[in-house]
């Protein structure tokens, strides 16, 4: 467009790729060229780029936008090992070694009690059927944080029916408002029912577990 070409009441702004946004301006800009010598005022191209930044920011300018937000996507493949009650490798269809963390638990750990049984019962629920991952973030060891269905089965929620698994409620924002409220009702019923680590009278959840471990280290450490 030729920078001198006069406005003529509307703008067309770029807003994204692909994509342009009709913004109405003001009459007083409206009836002033760009390169004139208006009695009011003339707009720069500079003037120009911030009044449609200011337009576009306004509410309701971007309301009619499409969405281009990532949504991520299911992963499948096929079980390479099991680290624990929580944790295990995929290896992908495509090939690639994948850690995923099942996510809106936290299962014993190593050491534990009910670690080598809330593991065991990963590798029963992981073999339901066909694999379906769906990633929602990576956690600081590079592992996928994913809801998993193994057969169309919520494995996570199981893992917490059978009294193997807490509900991680740390990262309880991870998840939907009702995913929320069947892992925190799955906890209540087995608590009750005293399956798994709810049937010692004191259990240790497994993040305190490793809270007390990394204390321990960081005393010896000092002593050291």
């Amino acid at each position: 467009m030729d920078r001198r070409q006069a406005y003529s009441g509307a703008m067309n702004v770029p807003a994204r790729a692909g994509v342009t946004t009709t913004v109405a301006l003001p009459a007083s800009v409206a009836a002033v060229s760009a390169g004139s010598t208006g009695s009011e005022y003339s707009v720069s191209p500079r003037r120009r780029l911030m009044l449609a930044a200011l337009v576009l920011l306004a509410p309701g300018c971007s309301r009619n936008l499409p969405d281009h937000t990532p949504r991520p996507s299911v992963l499948s493949g096929r079980i390479g090992s099991i680290a624990d009650g929580d944790s295990f490798t995929l290896i992908a269809d495509d090939g690639r070694r994948i850690g995923v963390r099942v996510g809106g638990i936290d299962a014993p750990e190593k050491g534990q009690p009910h670690a080598d049984q809330s593991r065991d019962n990963l590798v029963r629920l992981l073999a339901r059927g066909a694999l379906e991952i769906e990633p929602i973030k990576t956690d600081p060891y590079g592992r996928q944080v994913a809801r998993v269905r193994a057969g169309g089965e919520d494995v996570g929620l199981s893992q917490i029916e059978a009294g193997l698994a807490w509900h991680f409620v740390r990262y309880a924002a991870d998840q939907s408002p009702q995913e929320r409220t069947r892992y925190a009702q799955a906890q209540r019923e087995a608590r009750q029912a005293g399956r798994g680590v709810w049937a010692d009278p004191a259990p240790v959840a497994p993040w305190l577990h490793r809270r007390r471990k990394r204390t321990d280290g960081d005393a010896l450490m000092r002593i050291a």
